[in-house]
């Protein structure tokens, strides 16, 4: 036969009640039980479930703090129990209300060793225990001081940077801990003293998951745990660019090119240095897909040194290779085939074909009927324009013209003389 449950209104709490099933088969006729009379209601409790994660810190060498987590349903509080060494008994120390999730123990004696756990407990009785931790060694004591500053950015899908402070000088190596919202902490490295940063590359990491970290100090008769620190990893990876060169455009430029093998970032920085500091600082960007960025802050005869990554305005990828540049002349291409025609109200149109892409600007000279070897700049045209109006002609003078391109600091050859006479009077 079938088991039936059904749900009672609360209301019926502490009273008695009497039922009975009518039950219904397929051609809708019915059948009634007996009834069944003088039943109580009462409402079944039982006990809640045990704490997890039961972590303690030491605040001084007399105050421990414990930490716990919980579901908080269905309990009236929480009951922490002591015992000193292995072979001691537990016993209460203290009671907090049910919402609490951690509690002081401010009567230890530091030369003691303590052994803890925590019970949650409602009407019907106690949970089982949570784990059990220990004063011994497990948290700071005043011997050696917790790492501070942790931080923790995700370079990718599978790769976690950590970075932290290292306030000691007596540890002897660092562990690193890492968990996720449904799991322990596991050790998952072992660094020696004095380091301070750690890549978590690889072995358990999965894209688009919040992994939580803490950093410990062990000394030779203590150990310290630093705060909780969290992130997330991509749910993809952006890919460190490629082939990073340098190239002196001209005498103050120098280009970057490299290879964009991307489809997601939203631009490139761009960082240097100089060869006297090791500190790199962005000095501008490059829009997604762009392979190119053009330095002409830099002065001629210096070295610098760039790398460049990638980033989606909230990721970044790792940075590329480190080159260099030392700025140095490079030859410009003469322009050519400068020709000159008349104009209306006395002007003159000069233009020419442009033979460089590392030009700053044109240079353009003249010289008059007065003597036509004798030229003289009349004016600077920017780079890539190769056209130019001299409107400071007078009618029926003859004039002659040549171009050539620099950099501000080298010089190309000059183009062809083209001579012309305005015949205006």
């Amino acid at each position: 036969s079938p088991t039936i449950l059904w749900t009672i209104d609360s209301t019926y709490l502490g009273t008695r009640i009497k039922y009975f099933l009518r039950v219904y088969d397929t051609s809708g006729k019915s059948t009634d039980s007996p009834v069944q009379t003088n039943i109580f209601v009462a409402k079944v409790i039982v006990p809640p479930k045990a704490p997890t994660e039961l972590a303690l810190q030491k605040l001084s060498p007399t105050i421990i703090n414990l930490s716990w987590k919980h579901d908080y349903l269905n309990l009236n509080g929480f009951r922490i129990y002591r015992k000193t060494e292995t072979t001691g008994i537990y016993a209460k120390i203290k009671e907090v209300a049910a919402k609490s999730f951690n509690a002081n123990d401010e009567s230890v004696d530091p030369l003691s060793v303590y052994f803890y756990k925590v019970v949650a407990y409602n009407e019907r009785g106690e949970s089982p225990s949570s784990n059990v931790v220990s004063s011994s060694g497990s948290a700071s004591g005043g011997t050696i001081l917790a790492p501070t500053n942790v931080s923790a950015v995700a370079l990718g899908s599978r790769k976690i940077f950590l970075n932290w402070q290292d306030n000691s000088d007596n540890e002897n190596y660092f562990k690193i801990e890492r968990k996720t919202l449904y799991s322990n902490y596991e050790q998952i490295g072992i660094l020696p003293f004095n380091v301070t940063s750690f890549k978590d590359s690889g072995y358990g990491l999965v894209p688009s998951t919040d992994y939580i970290y803490r950093i410990k100090a062990v000394s030779n008769d203590d150990s310290v745990t630093s705060a909780e620190v969290s992130t997330k990893t991509l749910n993809y990876d952006l890919l460190v660019p490629q082939n990073l060169r340098t190239i002196n455009l001209n005498s103050k430029t120098v280009r970057l090119v490299w290879v964009d093998n991307n489809t997601n970032e939203t631009q490139t920085l761009i960082e240097r240095r100089s060869a006297s500091s090791l500190t790199y600082s962005i000095i501008g960007s490059a829009q997604a897909d762009e392979t190119q960025f053009d330095d002409a802050d830099v002065i001629f005869g210096l070295t610098y040194y760039y790398r460049i990554r990638v980033t989606d305005n909230i990721n970044f990828s790792g940075y590329t290779n480190e080159v260099s540049a030392n700025v140095q002349s490079v030859s410009i291409n003469a322009p050519s085939n400068l020709q000159a025609y008349y104009g209306p109200n006395n002007t003159i149109n000069l233009t020419w074909r442009d033979n460089s892409n590392n030009e700053v600007n044109f240079s353009v000279e003249r010289a008059s009927d007065t003597s036509l070897a004798d030229f003289t700049e009349i004016a600077v045209s920017d780079k890539d324009i190769a056209e130019f109006v001299d409107a400071s002609t007078v009618g029926g003078k003859t004039y002659a013209y040549r171009i050539r391109a620099t950099d501000g600091i080298v010089f190309s050859g000059y183009s062809n003389v083209i001579t012309i006479k305005n015949p205006s009077k």
